[in-house]
């Protein structure tokens, strides 16, 4: 709480103690990366999304602390299973995305000629196939798929992306504006359809999240990533192109939830007006 007094009177704000504090709210799950090297999982700073590096198929885990955008990254060697994945029933706080808006936004760093459909981020129908929304880097090219048997396919690419150098990768997509993909900041493709997670995910039990590969019909996982990954967010928003050059350019930022950013623009507003009445 904020309290302004001006000429004996009292201006009561319902804000947090800066502003940087109340522009910090957006993302419903958030992994900076920055886990210590050895750690078990990748830990979700905003909600209870642990992603945790499970058993591979190859004895070949997901390594954290390497080095990142800003701070550390974890590493996937693209073999088999070598993946972060949000155990149950903490992958629920994923069912809710849908047509109304959803957004993911990372940084990535894909070795140079690295090829395959490699997944960076997923989240998918564990118990049917081909049901899903991949983030990839498909052929050294930034991919985004999203399938479902009763929404329009969308299989958008970008530019490649496999010279060992990071980028800021992004997508977003609701029924009103499409499904866009940006890297570093600007849009690289876009479908008109928009993709609705929570169709194919409403049984909570049959979701999967996933880092470093794609879980199709609850078997084996595919698509494995080689590759680093750092700073990466997912909103139950359809982030602004303006949101997402922010993004791009302040790595380890988040943007506000609309609610909070119009709090604290109406109350900078109020003290404003205040002072001015009084001035």
């Amino acid at each position: 709480m904020i309290v302004s007094r001006l000429n004996g009177s009292i201006v009561a704000v319902a804000l947090m103690a800066s502003a940087g504090s109340v522009m910090a709210a957006g993302p419903i799950a958030y992994w900076n990366m920055d886990d210590a090297a050895l750690s078990p999982a990748a830990l979700d700073s905003v909600g209870v999304a642990d992603a945790v590096a499970g058993a591979a198929a190859d004895g070949n885990l997901p390594v954290a602390g390497v080095p990142g955008i800003l701070g550390t990254a974890w590493s996937f060697d693209g073999s088999n299973d070598n993946a972060l994945t949000v155990i149950p029933p903490n992958q629920a706080a994923f069912t809710g995305l849908g047509f109304s808006g959803w957004s993911y936004s990372g940084w990535i760093n894909s070795p140079i000629g690295a090829g395959g459909a490699d997944t960076v981020f997923s989240i998918t129908d564990a118990a049917a196939g081909s049901e899903e929304a991949a983030l990839r880097v498909n052929n050294g090219a930034l991919n985004f798929l999203g399938r479902h048997n009763s929404n329009n396919n969308v299989d958008i690419t970008g530019s490649l992306v496999n010279d060992g150098q990071w980028h800021h990768v992004a997508v977003v997509s609701s029924a009103a504006g499409g499904t866009i993909l940006y890297l570093d900041g600007s849009p690289e493709a876009s479908s008109p359809d928009g993709v609705d997670i929570a169709t194919f995910t409403a049984n909570n039990n049959n979701v999967a999240v996933n880092f470093g590969a794609n879980n199709d019909n609850g078997a084996n996982l595919q698509w494995e990533y080689a590759g680093l990954v750092d700073e990466f967010s997912v909103y139950d928003v359809a982030l602004s192109a303006n949101d997402v050059a922010f993004l791009a350019t302040n790595p380890g930022a988040t943007v506000p939830e609309p609610a909070s950013a119009a709090l604290f623009a109406g109350a900078v507003g109020l003290v404003s007006l205040r002072r001015s009445r009084l001035s």
